[in-house]
C-alpha cells in the first residue's frame, strides 16, 4: 500500500529484474481505462515485463477511478505513489532520482498531468511530504506501447538512455 485515502487503500505492484543491482531506474506505470476502469495488473506480461527485462524496475499503480472521485484526485494519488517510491527507494533497490512516469490511454494522460503540474497548489493536495513528487522524465507518457515492436522486444529509445546507469 502506497497510500490510504479515506477508506481506500491505494496499492502498487513493483517488478524488478532478477538479481538486480541496487539503484535501478524506475518506470511508474499507469493503466488505461477511460479514468473509470482498469487495474495495475492489466497487460503486465505484454507491456511491463519487456521493460523489466531491459533492466528497469516498474511500479504499476492503481489510482482512484471515476465516478467515485473527481479530478484532480487521480493526480494526487499518482503523486503520492511517486513520493512513496522515493521514500522507499533504498529498501527496494531503486534510484530515487531516476523515476520516469508513463502509461497508456487515460494512464498516459494522467502521467502527463502528474509530470506537468509540479508546484500547482491544486495538485499538491495539502501535502508537505519530505519527498518530492516531481518525476524525472515523462518520455514514456502516452506512447508506452510504441516502445515495443511487433515481437514484444523493447526498442532502443533515447528516453531509456538517460535513465541507464
Amino acid at each position: 500500500m502506497y497510500a490510504r485515502v479515506g477508506g481506500t487503500s491505494l496499492r502498487l505492484d513493483l517488478y524488478t529484474p532478477s538479481e538486480a543491482p541496487s539503484g535501478l531506474p524506475t518506470l511508474l506505470y499507469l493503466h488505461g481505462g477511460a479514468w473509470a476502469v482498469g487495474d495495475k495488473s492489466d497487460a503486465v506480461a505484454e507491456r511491463l515485463m519487456p521493460i523489466v527485462a531491459s533492466g528497469f524496475a516498474v511500479a504499476s499503480v492503481n489510482y482512484r477511478l471515476v465516478p467515485s472521485v473527481r479530478f484532480p484526485a487521480p493526480v494526487h494519488d499518482v503523486k503520492a505513489a511517486v513520493r512513496w517510491l522515493r521514500a522507499n527507494a533504498a529498501e527496494y533497490g531503486l534510484d530515487p532520482d531516476r523515476i520516469a512516469i508513463g502509461g497508456v490511454s487515460a494512464g498516459g494522460h494522467l502521467a502527463s498531468l502528474t509530470a506537468l503540474t509540479a508546484g500547482g497548489a491544486i495538485f499538491a493536495n495539502g501535502t508537505s511530504a519530505p519527498f518530492d513528487a516531481i518525476v524525472a522524465a515523462t518520455g514514456f507518457a502516452a506512447g508506452l506501447p510504441s516502445l515495443l515492436d511487433a515481437d514484444g522486444v523493447l526498442e532502443e529509445n533515447p528516453v531509456f538512455h538517460q535513465f541507464r546507469a
